[in-house]
C-alpha cells in the first residue's frame, strides 16, 4: 500500500474485502446476489450520542385507573431509556393546571390531575434524564381578553413570550422547588423535588399550535414571519425559565414539518444569534441546547383518506414508499445539520418523534395489527432503524420512537405497545435492543458499503426539496429503495463495533457481513412481531446472517475480527 494515506489504504482493503466475499458467499436462490456489508474502520464520518430513545405522551392509557397503567409504567422501567421526550400534551384536558384567568383575588392553579402522571413517569424512569415539554398555556393566556373589563390581568396578550416563561416557570417550580408563588402572591406547596435539566420550548411551532398561532407548514411566504415570531416568544419563555432555573438547557424550534423546504427559513433566523433579543443574544450557547424536529413518513396528517384506497393496509402494498419518504427527510436533515454545525456548532440536532402515521381507523379499514397484518409492526421498525442509522451518520444526537402508547382515536398507528394488553410490538423491541446495545454514550460512525456503494445510496429521494407524504407508484419505488440498508458503529466506551442492518422489504434475505464469524447477532424479525417476543441473540458461525421480512439486526464483530483481516491483507 505504498503511497496512499492510512485512509486510502483502509478504504482500498475494504473494496477488496467486498469481492473476496462476494465470491465466497455466493448467491442466494440461485440467481440474486447476496447484499454484502462492508464497513471501513479508518476514519469515522461523524462522532455523536446518536441516543436511540422514544416519546412517551401523556393519555387515558396512563391514568391509574386505566387497566394497562401497570404495564405501561413497568415498560418505561424496563426500557431504560435516556432523553426520553415527556410531552404531557394532549386533547383531554389533562395538561393545563391553570384553565381560567385569576378573578376575584382567586387563581385556578390546580395540579391535582396532572400530578399522578408526572410522578408515576418520574419514577419509572428514575435513574435517567428525560427532555420535558408541556403543553402551551391555555388559549386565554395568549389572547386578547374576550371581556376587558372583567380580565384584571388585561388577557395576557402574551407576544412577548414572558408571560408564558412565568406560566412554565411556576410548573417548574412545582416539580423542582416544592412549590411556587402564583400571580396573586399566594404560595402552593408540592413537595416535589424532581431534577429536571431539559427542557423543551412548546411543540410544533410550524402548525399553528403552542401559542404562537402561526402556520407555516408548506407555505414559503409566511415562513419568515412565522419564525420571527417563535423566536421572540422564545426568547420571552427562556429568559425567564434561565433566571428562575439556571439549571435548564432548552431545545428549540421543534417543527412538526422539517421535510419542507421552506424549514430552511427557520433553521437559518433562528441560529443567527443577531435575530434574538437581550440576554438571548449575548449569551447564545447559554440559551439554546439543541433544535428538535419530527417525521412520520405516509402522514395522514398531510393528505387523509384519499392516497389509500385500501386504507392502511395500502402502504403494505407499496411498503418501500415508507422509505423512499424517509430519504425526501433525511436529504433535508443532512441540509439542517449543515445550519448548525455552521451558524451554532454547539448545538445538538435531535429527531424526538419518527414514525409511520397512518391513515386513521374506520368500518371500511379497520386495525388488525395484532393478528394477521402484525408486519405493520416490523414495517415502522425497519423505518426507525434507516432513519436512525442514516441520521447518526450526519451526526444527529438523539433519535425517539414515537410513541410508547396509542389507541384507536389517539394515534394507534405508532403505538410500541399493544393496547390491549401492553405487551411490547417489534416496534417495542427494536428500540429496546437499540437502547441495550447503543447505549447513550458517543458512538462513532465510519463509511459502510454494500456491494461495494456506500450504504446513504441504498434509499435515494426523489425530490430532496418538495414535501411528498403521498405514495409513488411502485415502480420508482423499486428504482430508488434497495432491499438492505446498513450502517457501521463503534461504541467509544467499549470499542464494540456494530453494523446495523434493516431490510426494506417484507421478503427474507440473507446479508453477508464482513468479519461477523465468531460475534452475534442481535434481531427482531417476524417472529418478534407476531408473538411480541423481545430481541433475540443469536451466536454466529460465519459471515452471513438472515433476516425476515422488515427484520432488524444489529451485528456485533469479535474484537479482534478487523484488525486480523487487515494483517492478512496487508
Amino acid at each position: 500500500m505504498a503511497g496512499l494515506s492510512d485512509h486510502a489504504s483502509i478504504g482500498l482493503m475494504v473494496r477488496i474485502s467486498t469481492v473476496l466475499h462476494v465470491l465466497n458467499v455466493g448467491l442466494v436462490g440461485g440467481s440474486t446476489p447476496t447484499p454484502d456489508v462492508t464497513v471501513d474502520w479508518g476514519i469515522p464520518l461523524k462522532r455523536t450520542n446518536a441516543v436511540p430513545t422514544y416519546l412517551d405522551q401523556v393519555n387515558p392509557l396512563c391514568a391509574r385507573s386505566a387497566p394497562l397503567h401497570d404495564a405501561v409504567f413497568k415498560r418505561i422501567t424496563d426500557l431504560g431509556a435516556d432523553k426520553i421526550r415527556y410531552l404531557h400534551w394532549d386533547a383531554n384536558g389533562m395538561c393545563f393546571p391553570l384553565l381560567t384567568p385569576p378573578v376575584n383575588g382567586t387563581t385556578s392553579w390546580d395540579f391535582s390531575t396532572i400530578d399522578p402522571y408526572v410522578i408515576d413517569f418520574m419514577e419509572a424512569s428514575a435513574g435517567h434524564d428525560s427532555v420535558i415539554n408541556f403543553a402551551a398555556p391555555p388559549k386565554w393566556y395568549t389572547e386578547p381578553c374576550p371581556n376587558p373589563p372583567t380580565c384584571t390581568n388585561k388577557g395576557f396578550l402574551d407576544e412577548t413570550g414572558t408571560e408564558a416563561g412565568k406560566y412554565f416557570s411556576r410548573i417548574i417550580s412545582w416539580y423542582t422547588k416544592g412549590g411556587f408563588v402564583d400571580e396573586l402572591g399566594v404560595r402552593h406547596i408540592s413537595n416535589h423535588s424532581y431534577n429536571w435539566t431539559y427542557w423543551e420550548v412548546l411543540n410544533e411551532v410550524d402548525t399553528g399550535s403552542s401559542g404562537v398561532h402561526c402556520q407555516s407548514w408548506n407555505n414559503t411566504a409566511d415562513s419568515l414571519y412565522c419564525a420571527q415570531r417563535y423566536t421572540q416568544y422564545y426568547d420571552g419563555i427562556v429568559t425567564v425559565l434561565k433566571r428562575d432555573h439556571p439549571q435548564l438547557l432548552f431545545t428549540g424550534l421543534v417543527l412538526a414539518m422539517p421535510d419542507c423546504a421552506n424549514t430552511d427559513i427557520w433553521f437559518d433566523y433562528f441560529l443567527n444569534a443577531s435575530n434574538h433579543r437581550s440576554p438571548v443574544r449575548e449569551n447564545f450557547e447559554d440559551y439554546l441546547w439543541a433544535v428538535s424536529m419530527h417525521w412520520y413518513s405516509e402522514n395522514g396528517y398531510c393528505q387523509g383518506e384519499t392516497p389509500w384506497p385500501d386504507g392502511w393496509r395500502s402502504i403494505g402494498n407499496n411498503s418501500g414508499d415508507v422509505f423512499l419518504q424517509s430519504a425526501q427527510f433525511i436529504s433535508r436533515a443532512k441540509k439542517i445539520q449543515n445550519m448548525v454545525d455552521i451558524q451554532a456548532p454547539w448545538v445538538k440536532t435531535v429527531c424526538n418523534e419518527i414514525g409511520m402515521m397512518a391513515p386513521a381507523i374506520s368500518k371500511q379499514h379497520p386495525y388488525d395489527l395484532f393478528g394477521a397484518d402484525r408486519w405493520w409492526w416490523n414495517l415502522e421498525a425497519s423505518q426507525y432503524a434507516y432513519v436512525y442509522g442514516s441520521l447518526a451518520a450526519i451526526g444527529f444526537d438523539q433519535m425517539a420512537a414515537s410513541q410508547l402508547t396509542g389507541y384507536p382515536g389517539n394515534a394507534p398507528s405508532i403505538s410500541m405497545l399493544d393496547w390491549t394488553n401492553g405487551e411490547g410490538t417489534a416496534w417495542y423491541w427494536v428500540v429496546k435492543m437499540f437502547i441495550d446495545t447503543f447505549g447513550s454514550d458517543t458512538k462513532a460512525v465510519f463509511p459502510t458499503y454494500i456491494n461495494d456503494k456506500p450504504s446513504d445510496t441504498a434509499i435515494r429521494a426523489v425530490n430532496p426539496d418538495v414535501c411528498i407524504h403521498t405514495p409513488r407508484p411502485s415502480s420508482v419505488v423499486a428504482s430508488h429503495v434497495d432491499a438492505l440498508f446498513a450502517q457501521g458503529f463503534v461504541r467509544e466506551v467499549s470499542g464494540q463495533k456494530i453494523v446495523l442492518l434493516a431490510n426494506t422489504r417484507n421478503d427474507s434475505i440473507s446479508v453477508g457481513v464482513f468479519g461477523a464469524r465468531g460475534g452475534a447477532l442481535r434481531v427482531v424479525d417476524f417472529e418478534a412481531g407476531f408473538r411480541l417476543t423481545p430481541w433475540a441473540e443469536r451466536k454466529l458461525a460465519n459471515d452471513t446472517v438472515t433476516l425476515t421480512g422488515f427484520g432488524v439486526g444489529l451485528v456485533l464483530l469479535p474484537s479482534t475480527s478487523t484488525q486480523d483481516y487487515f494483517a492478512t491483507v496487508v
